[in-house]
């Protein structure tokens, strides 16, 4: 089992949770339903109980479970059951465990209706007859029947499965009209199942192939549109009212292979902006998310495309593009595949720093003297000698003086796309401005506040920069480069030595400019925080590379001129 997402429908109360499958299938014929008596009709001996099902509970509550006649989705019976009382633990009817295939995609679904949120649980036993549980997601309430489909591979050590869905609090829960069936494969197109989304699931009226996912406290709507950028097809996610959290729909996870490039496109239409990331999932089976370019706001149809690195380690992935905020977003026509570099004369390396920390002037530039690595200083004007932990101008002149390049990372570090255009010229400008007027100009290079920018602040970032630093993870190639979008990688506390290496080795294999951000370099244990050991060991890692450490003003010198 490898992750788990939330879906919300729209319409007649459908609501789907569902798990995502580690390759494209859709719903089989339910004649393959393995579960014997999934509409429980066939009582047991017990006749409180259907035949090849069971109940169980723990923990310290007051259940009672019924094997109910009337109120069923479908037929006579459905199962229910209700706790009066609860301190601790769950209960839950589930059906005898059957036999599966190892490492095999299914398809389970069933109705149900509850009023108060539930969980759903896999039960696996393996080989040696050990049992392991896996937790696949919460389901909301529901006064009204709603559907749940949930796709998963099974482990490669799975003898037996079932499903628990578990009440834990005072409520009620009515289950009923099982299916669990082996997938069926779906045919990929630019290396995406069902890319522009014209297939339906069997028996339903959703994309074959895809997911939703929602989370936090908002009003996430999901609905399969009869009308697309191309075909009859497309699909919404709409949030009326929000607080926290996003909602998306996404393909199933694709076999990748870590350490390549990839580009990812689709068309889309929206009327905010909204957040492109990717989820990779690990050989161990966890998952690593990677945030790419947001795409702005477009009425009419709009081509999004980027280009990223699949994470090292990684043999799945699949992307969401997601809204996290009132507003709505359409897609089609999807495309992720493979997209090889072209790189430049050479590799090239930049170290940055970003808001003018205290702590690169006094920690982190004793050490890149020793390796003779001059850096980039991103400079929050509005900080500049206003606090302790920020440079004051002596700092900076000492940098400078050292070889270091002094850059503009605005005055107060406001989120651009959220700023009224006034402000964000006023931002864009004058911390410019400061820098020039104490010496450090020409000031050519600017990285924007949070890596945030949308088409307003680009464009008042080009009437006077050259370039343009965001923070989206990548490597700056030929191929796909855009000065007013540059990529980066991002250290952080938690960045090992070998994600370092891995980048390092990545824009030496392929001649690409890898720029590396940092922020803080001290011993304070915060999360943009890097040790004054760990950043010696990136720059021996890079030493024994043989790529060479440039500013960024070098870089860009080297490489505009091979576009």
């Amino acid at each position: 089992m490898r992750f788990v997402m939330l879906i919300l429908w729209s319409g007649a109360a459908l609501l789907v949770l569902s798990v995502a499958a580690v390759s494209p299938f859709a719903a089989s014929d339910s004649s393959q339903n393995l579960i014997a008596n999934p509409s429980v009709e066939s009582q047991g001996t017990d006749p409180a109980i259907p035949l090849s099902w069971n109940k169980s509970g723990w923990g310290d509550n007051t259940v009672s479970h019924s094997y109910s006649k009337g109120g069923a989705q479908e037929g006579r019976h459905s199962l229910v059951v209700t706790i009066t009382r609860y301190k601790s633990g769950d209960a839950k009817w589930y059906f005898e465990p059957v036999s599966v295939t190892p490492d095999r995609a299914y398809v389970y679904s069933e109705y149900y209706r509850s009023d108060v949120p539930t969980e759903i649980y896999l039960q696996v036993e393996d080989a040696d007859g050990k049992l392991s549980h896996q937790f696949l997601g919460a389901a909301p309430k529901s006064k009204r029947w709603a559907e749940m489909v949930f796709h998963f591979t099974t482990p490669a050590t799975t003898r037996k499965v079932t499903l628990f869905h578990a009440i834990t609090g005072v409520g009620y829960l009515q289950t009923d009209n099982f299916i669990l069936e082996p997938a069926q494969p779906l045919e990929l197109t630019d290396g995406v199942p069902n890319a522009s989304l014209e297939q339906a699931h069997e028996g339903t009226d959703a994309p074959a192939g895809w997911q939703t996912g929602n989370w936090g406290k908002n009003s996430a709507v999901f609905t399969y549109l009869k009308s697309g950028h191309t075909g009859r097809r497309s699909v919404k996610t709409e949030i009326k009212a929000y607080s926290d959290g996003d909602a998306k729909w996404y393909f199933d996870p694709q076999t990748v292979v870590g350490g390549q490039n990839y580009r990812f496109s689709d068309w889309y239409r929206s009327n905010v902006v909204t957040q492109v990331a990717l989820m990779a999932v690990l050989e161990d089976g966890t998952t690593q998310y990677l945030g790419l370019a947001p795409a702005e706001p477009s009425r009419d149809w709009r081509r999004y495309s980027t280009k990223f690195l699949i994470p090292a380690g990684a043999v799945r992935a699949s992307i969401f593009h997601v809204l996290g905020s009132v507003g709505y977003l359409i897609a089609d026509d999807y495309s992720f595949v493979p997209s090889p570099t072209v790189g430049f004369n050479r590799p090239l390396v930049s170290l940055t720093f970003d808001d003018g920390w205290k702590s690169v002037r006094e920690q982190a530039l004793p050490i890149l003297q020793r390796y003779k690595a001059p850096a980039t200083d991103y400079i929050l004007t509005g900080m500049v000698g206003l606090y302790p932990e920020y440079m004051n101008l002596a700092d900076l002149r000492h940098l400078a003086e050292a070889g270091h390049q002094i850059a503009s990372h605005s005055v107060k570090h406001s989120d651009l796309t959220k700023s009224r255009s006034r402000a964000v010229r006023r931002e864009v400008r004058d911390s410019k401005k400061f820098l020039e007027k104490n010496g450090f100009g020409p000031i050519l290079d600017w990285a924007s506040p949070y890596g945030y920018s949308n088409t307003a602040s680009t464009e008042a970032v080009k009437a006077i920069y050259r370039s343009q630093r965001s923070a989206q993870s990548g490597f700056n190639s030929k191929d796909d480069f855009d000065v007013y979008a540059l990529k980066v990688q991002n250290i952080v506390l938690s960045t090992t030595a070998a994600e370092v290496q891995s980048w390092v080795e990545q824009a030496v294999r392929d001649k690409t400019w890898l720029i590396l951000l940092y922020h803080e370099v001290d011993t304070n244990d915060h999360e943009y925080s890097t040790t004054p050991a760990q950043l010696e060991s990136h720059l021996q890692i890079i030493k024994e590379s043989g790529a060479t450490i440039v500013t960024v003003d070098q870089a860009l010198r080297e490489i505009l001129p091979q576009l």
